[in-house]
This record gives structure tokens, sequence and C-alpha cells, in this order.
């Protein structure tokens, strides 16, 4: 598919309007990159992926040390991941991406029933998704956790998109032994997911956990300061 200069001026206009949606057209890094994502690759924005991000930009996220504005560009970024990265053009696997911690930071009570009704085809993979985190250090848990994932090739490509994009930010964390399980839990976990769902990735796990645990603490405002 080629991308028209009318369906380029589409993808900006839908773009500025979630913006104002979000937050009186303020911007988002998240969703700027994956806009430029969907216009480089042709991606269509479909009615499903248009109702997931307006869907997802209305919610009242619940993220320690986070606001609602900052968190969703994580949810972009996964999305982006998975089409520049990981070549996945399937659009429930996108919707998906862009939904994938609803269950767990947004405390609405009708938010199960309202995503039954919207995305009735994402909700047991949202619900797999969705981690016990009082649990998230005991090996029992994380191994079940992660073995329901496996059962779902749309969930563990998302789950791996997801912890691609989260496993830099650890060296952010100054607690040793937080950063040690983190990375442990991404080369276990996400490599068997991986290996088994992207294989073509396998090998990059391995690189990025002895390059993540080389790196050890990282200051963020220094960091940012010297890029």
């Amino acid at each position: 598919m080629i991308l028209t200069d009318s369906m380029t001026s589409e993808l900006f206009h839908r773009q500025q309007s979630y913006r104002i949606l979000m937050d009186k057209g303020s911007s988002i890094s998240g969703l700027s990159s994956f806009f430029r994502a969907a216009n480089n690759l042709n991606f269509p924005i479909t009615k499903s992926i248009d109702s997931a991000i307006v869907f997802m930009l209305c919610q009242d996220y619940h993220h320690p040390g986070l606001s609602s504005m900052t968190y969703v560009n994580h949810p972009f970024r996964v999305a982006s991941l998975l089409l520049t990265e990981f070549g996945i053009r399937d659009e429930l696997t996108i919707c998906l991406a862009l939904l994938h911690n609803i269950l767990e930071l947004v405390s609405s009570p009708d938010i199960i029933p309202t995503l039954e009704i919207k995305f009735p085809q994402l909700v047991d993979d949202l619900r797999t998704l969705k981690v016990n985190r009082s649990l998230q250090h005991d090996i029992q848990y994380m191994n079940s956790y992660y073995n329901k994932i496996s059962l779902s090739k749309r969930a563990s490509l998302v789950k791996i998109a997801d912890k691609f994009d989260n496993i830099f930010m650890i060296s952010f964390n100054k607690n040793k032994d937080r950063r040690k399980s983190y990375i442990e839990e991404f080369k276990c976990h996400v490599g068997s997911l991986t290996y088994t769902h992207l294989p073509s990735k396998s090998p990059v796990v391995d690189l990025i956990s002895t390059i993540v645990a080389s790196m050890g603490y990282l200051d963020r405002e220094t960091f940012f300061h010297q890029i």
C-alpha cells in the first residue's frame, strides 16, 4: 500500500486530535514516534486502532511517579517497537500494545465491562498480562505468570516489546538487587518468550542483558544532560 498525500494529512490531523484529547495539544513524544512509524511503514490507523488510542488516552492512570500524560508515552512506544523493530502488522496486536497495562493501572470499576464491549477480542490477553505487583518478586508466581503469557502469541509479542521498552530504564534504579532481578527476569522469561514467538530477536535478549548489567547504576539527570 502506498501512503498518499491525503492519507498522510489524515494521520497528521488524527495525531493533533489525540493531543488535544489528552491535554490541550501537549506534545507526547511516544505519540509522535508511533505516528512517524505508521507513516514510514505505510501502516494504516484503522478504526480499531483509533478506538484503542482514544480509549487509552481517556483513562486516568495510577502509576507511581508518573502522571497520566507521561505514562501514555510507554504504550505508544511499545506499539512502535512492534511495528519498527519486530515487523508486526497485526491490527489486534497493536491494539493490545496500546492497552496492555490498562487493567493494572486504571482503577475504575467499569473498566472490565467496558473493555468487554469495546474490545472483546482483547480481554483475555489483557487479563493475562495484568501482573500482581505484590507477588512480582515471588519466583513461583512469576513462573506461572509468564507460562500463561506464553500460551498466547499476541500477549507474548506485547510482553516482549513491553520489556524491551523498559529494560534500559532499570539502570536508573539505585537498588542494585532490583536491577539484578529485573535483568534476570528479562533474560530468563523474556528470553523464553522471544525464543518461542520471535526467534529472529532471540540473540538480542542475551546481548541487551549483558549491556544493561555492565552499565550498572546511571544517574538520570546526569545521563540525559550528557546526551
